[in-house]
């Protein structure tokens, strides 16, 4: 149903026509005959919410949804799946149409932009805080109630993260909405997932509406950076992006080279494209013996690339250091000769007639 809903509303862009799903799933029937109406019953809203409460239930140790009650029913079924257990098995993954996320939260999301539809966005966060992010519990409190929550920093949480963005997302787009909401709603999802793409390009162009203000996103990249306070092991991606928002602000450049030699030591630092970039930007500055000691650096740590090679040779090759006196090639042929012989004894076959002609 959700994967219904989601073709409807950002693909083919009916509402009507996931208004209809959306009211359609609690009741677990939908009729592919039934024409879509312009115009929706009040009551069939207030029967199809009642249905999402009935069918998700509250958070645990309230009161348990219906199919839970009926998984711990001795007569009942034990094939049928619980709502909100994330598939493990292949056959449940099959039943899942492969997703990493269990039914209940797909539920849960559908009541959600029903409510949107329905009442607004402050009812689809309500709907959110009540029966989504109540149900997180830490991963040692899970063991003693497996059958009806989140696992916090888990796959299913992040994807419901990254819904819960997108969902207030959509609704900015088309409404006058305070930036207020989108901007605490990315600051806490970032907290459990600093590293999420989608999240942090979200984060981005929030901020970058705002040129003059730098120090939330500066803070929340320095929480997640910092050797003491951050994350041991962290993407790759969250260096690309703290030193591309670091690029056009003033007074960024001492700030960009931190990050990336604070990347180069962590397990970042075989990333190509970190090297690679690092090298340009360098030479982009006219630090030019910093970007030849960078490429040395970079073949160290990743001697298997061949467009790591291409690349910082091209680079320093076209780069003449001036002097007071004269001007010198960055890098000279007898340099050039060396790299190419550790080129052969690493096996990497490069066609450089023309660099070594420039040379």
């Amino acid at each position: 149903f959700w994967t219904l809903a989601e073709l409807y509303i950002f693909d083919i862009k009916s509402i009507n026509g996931a208004k209809h799903v959306l009211a359609a799933a609690p009741f677990y029937n939908l009729d592919k005959n039934t024409k879509f109406k312009k115009k929706f019953k009040n009551t069939l809203y207030v029967k199809a919410a009642k249905m999402y409460i009935k069918a998700i239930g509250d958070p645990p140790r309230k009161s348990e949804s219906v199919l839970t009650q009926k998984w711990d029913n001795q007569n009942f079924d034990q094939r049928f799946w619980d709502i909100w257990k994330v598939a493990s098995t292949p056959s449940e993954k099959r039943q899942q149409r492969y997703l990493n996320v269990s039914p209940g939260a797909c539920l849960a999301l559908c009541f959600a932009w029903l409510e949107l539809f329905r009442a607004g966005l402050k009812a689809a966060v309500s709907v959110f805080e009540e029966y989504i992010f109540n149900r997180l519990r830490d991963v040692n409190r899970g063991d003693e109630m497996t059958t009806n929550v989140i696992v916090k920093g888990g796959h299913q949480h992040e994807w419901l993260c990254m819904a819960y963005v997108r969902l207030i997302t959509y609704h900015s787009n088309l409404n006058p909405t305070p930036p207020r909401i989108k901007r605490e709603a990315l600051i806490r999802c970032l907290k459990d997932f600093p590293c999420n793409g989608y999240m942090l390009s979200e984060f981005v162009k929030t901020e970058a509406k705002d040129s003059h203000i730098t120090t939330r996103l500066r803070r929340h990249f320095d929480r997640a950076l910092d050797d003491r306070g951050g994350m041991v092991n962290v993407s790759p991606l969250l260096y690309l992006y703290a030193t591309s928002w670091e690029l056009d602000r003033p007074g960024g450049r001492h700030r960009i080279i931190s990050v990336f030699e604070k990347g180069l030591k962590s397990k970042a630092r075989s990333t190509v494209a970190i090297w690679r970039l690092y090298m340009r930007y360098l030479v982009s500055i006219g630090h030019y013996q910093a970007a030849k000691s960078a490429f040395y650096r970079a073949f160290h740590a990743c001697p298997w690339s061949k467009v790591l090679w291409i690349d910082g040779i091209s680079l320093l090759s076209s780069v003449k250091e001036h002097t007071e006196y004269y001007e010198q090639a960055l890098l000279d042929e007898a340099e050039f000769r060396d790299l190419t012989k550790i080129i052969m004894e690493k096996e990497i076959r490069i066609h450089c007639v023309d660099m070594l002609n420039e040379v």
